[in-house]
Order: C-alpha cells, then sequence, then structure tokens
C-alpha cells in the first residue's frame, strides 16, 4: 500500500525528531568527554592533581609571614547574558594556605578577595575556568587617624583622649589624632573619645572603606 501525502509528513518528521534526539545525546557524550575546556579531562580533572581544591594559594603579609585567618571570598560568573555573581569563602589556615572546592559546573573564575582585620585586597581577572592558585600580599600594618571636634559647633578638640583598643593617642590643637601603624592582625571594632566637658564616645569602625579620614564628633556634658 502507498502511504498517503499525510502519513508521509508525519514519518518525516518523527524521523527529523528521533535525529534531533540522537543529536543531543550525541552533543551531552561529547561534552561529557571534552569537558568546559574543549580537551580531554585528565584522569583527575583539567589540568588537576589527585585531591587539588579548584581555587587554592595562600595568603601572606608584606614580610611573607602568613596571614592566618585571613577571610578569602572567591568571586565567581556564571556564563551567558544573564552572568549572576557567586561568591564562595573560606578562612586560611596557620601557613595562610587556603582551599575552594569546586564550584558548579559553568562557572568562571573573576577574582579573588582577601580580608584581614581592617585590611582588603582583591585580585580580578578577565573570566576563565579553573583551577587556579593564588597568592596574594597584605600590607603588614595600616593607618588609623582622623578628627574629634564638638558636636555643637564643631570646632577642633585639643587633649581629647583617643583608645584604639589597646593603643592609645591624644589629639592636638586642630583636634587631628593618629595611630600610624596597626598591625594587621589587629582588628578593633570601634574607637573611643573622652575628655574634660565631655560625653565618652564609641564609634564603631567601618567595616569597608578608609580608616584614616574618621570624623568623630564629641557632644558636651
Amino acid at each position: 500500500m502507498i502511504p498517503s501525502m499525510g502519513e508521509r509528513c508525519r514519518r518525516r518528521k518523527a524521523l527529523g525528531w528521533l535525529a534531533l534526539f540522537g543529536l543531543g545525546i550525541a552533543a551531552l557524550v561529547l561534552l561529557r568527554f571534552l569537558g568546559p575546556g574543549g580537551s580531554p579531562p585528565s584522569p583527575t580533572g583539567e589540568g588537576e592533581t589527585a585531591g587539588s581544591p579548584f581555587i587554592g594559594g595562600r595568603i601572606l603579609l608584606a614580610s611573607r609571614k602568613p596571614a592566618a585567618g585571613a577571610k578569602v571570598e572567591a568571586i565567581l560568573e556564571a556564563g551567558g547574558p544573564l552572568a549572576m555573581p557567586l561568591q564562595r569563602s573560606t578562612t586560611t589556615a596557620a601557613d595562610g594556605s587556603f582551599e575552594i572546592p569546586r564550584p558548579p559546573l559553568g562557572m568562571k573564575i573573576v577574582g579573588v578577595r582577601a580580608t584581614l582585620g581592617h585590611l582588603t585586597w582583591e585580585v580580578t581577572t578577565t573570566p576563565f575556568m579553573g583551577p587556579a592558585e593564588f597568592e596574594i600580599l597584605l600590607a603588614d600594618s595600616y593607618p588609623v587617624s582622623g578628627l574629634a571636634i564638638a558636636a555643637e559647633d564643631g570646632r577642633p578638640l585639643e587633649g581629647m583622649d583617643v583608645r584604639l583598643g589597646e593603643r592609645a593617642a591624644r589629639t592636638d590643637r586642630l583636634g587631628r589624632f593618629s595611630f600610624p601603624s596597626v598591625p594587621a592582625e589587629e582588628a578593633p571594632k570601634e574607637v573611643v573619645v573622652s575628655g574634660a566637658g565631655r560625653k565618652t564616645l564609641r564609634r564603631a569602625l567601618p567595616s569597608e572603606g578608609g580608616l584614616d579620614d574618621l570624623l568623630l564628633r564629641v557632644e558636651g556634658e
């Protein structure tokens, strides 16, 4: 029996769908074999050794002393026009080393950020697939400075006692104070200002931004 025109059309459509399905399966198998980089993976992964992290490395101070307890964030991005940032974080070990495991498939590295106390350093890159290893150097110390003024009229307050953790300083005739070198490992949470005729002011230090331009408005008693 010769199939009708409608029957032949239905058969062609069915064959077309089967061909597309077969191509899809072949593409998935090829992608599984080649991996995101387009070449066959090694037995332990793309350029990785057995048990190696997706992102790793060391965070050190400028003196090459390990930055133990530093927070490390891997900044990742999904591909495509609707790229969404993703962060994965960890804390450095006693020797300053860190490891961040492999993120979901398709995520690319766009940077690594390290924070120790009030010190932050960020390395940005063009998007690329891992694995990768970073070494980031942080400063050994950071300055904290600012100005103490009267809350009611803005005049500088001379001779005020300023405390930063266990450290102390006094304001000069222009109301200025300075802690030129606070060790990187120290992360005081607040600065305290007190003096004759003034209420004690406790001001939380900002977690981001500079600490060399603090403006402290101290109220009178």
